[in-house]
């Protein structure tokens, strides 16, 4: 009777030691598999960084837009007017005159096409800064998504250790309750 209930421990602390055995494997498996806390918070401190110059891109991009729209837009020119020219190291200011301002191959009509060229250039700064924006979205979009499978799966990975801990528990609680013990 004693060799029996010798045998009986023995095999009880095998299996134990059986149990243990796998739920280290399985720990060290989850442990090699599990994204660290430290590049959770990195790939968040990225998402918030193209974030950020996604919404900086946007301001810019309605600055711009409503500085096209304002009513200086179209008294600004993107080209530079002759003013002057320098002759041995001074500057010589031109004569204004009421005609001075008139190309003579557009008439009167050089103030408007300044103005049609600066709001091309203006579009055209709108349309590069919208790209940006799509870039900087669509990125944001994906570091998004990667950050909520991290998420995820360090939720999924504590929910399982949680569970092998209770089996742990129970299993050692079993075994202190055997009749063998007593």
């Amino acid at each position: 009777m004693m060799v029996s209930n010798k045998k009986e421990k023995n095999k009880k602390s095998d299996q134990i030691h059986e149990l243990k055995t796998r739920i280290d494997e399985r720990l060290h498996s989850l442990a090699m598999s599990k994204f660290l806390s430290k590049e959770v918070a990195m790939r968040m401190d990225i998402v918030v960084q193209y974030y950020a110059e996604y919404e900086r891109i946007k301001e810019l991009a309605a600055a711009t837009y409503h500085t096209a729209a304002g009513p200086h837009a179209f008294h600004t020119s993107c080209f530079a007017s002759p003013i002057g020219c320098f002759k041995k190291s001074t500057f010589t200011p031109r004569a204004k005159s009421s005609r001075a301002s008139e190309s003579p191959v557009f008439g009167g009509h050089t103030k408007t096409i300044y103005a049609l060229t600066s709001s091309l250039s203006t579009l055209a700064q709108m349309l590069e800064l919208d790209v940006q924006a799509r870039m900087l979205n669509e990125e944001l979009r994906h570091q998004t998504i990667m950050y909520d499978g991290l998420v995820e799966q360090t939720d999924t990975t504590k929910a399982h250790v949680e569970s092998i801990n209770k089996t742990m528990k129970d299993a050692q609680l079993r075994t202190r309750r055997s009749p063998n013990n007593a």
